[in-house]
């Protein structure tokens, strides 16, 4: 079995907003390529904040995006859960690798 590295930017200004969005793509993911090992984000168990993994020392309270990004995809597990980045006040970046 292999894996495919799913990633989206999204708008939402709270974590229960990105929660709901990632459930949102997730379903939508399951709808369109079924439930077993489609490669997409809808064979995420959920999403956690990874936000202070991406965090340049000294910075606001938002991960870089590129930091992000990268982190994400080096360092996820293709059998847990996304995880989250909050880039922004409003925006929020999320991905993994995902079990085809």
């Amino acid at each position: 079995m292999g894996g495919c590295f799913a990633d989206y930017n999204v708008k939402a200004k709270t974590w229960a907003d990105l929660q709901d969005e990632f459930q949102r793509i997730s379903d939508q993911c399951r709808y369109e390529n079924g439930h077993i090992y489609s490669g997409g984000i809808g064979m995420k168990d959920g999403v956690v904040d990874m936000t202070r993994h991406a965090m340049p020392v000294g910075s606001a309270p938002y991960a870089d995006p590129d930091v992000a990004f990268h982190h994400c995809e080096q360092e996820n597990d293709k059998w847990g859960p996304a995880w989250a980045y909050r880039t922004g006040p409003d925006t929020w970046f999320f991905g993994g690798w995902c079990s085809s």
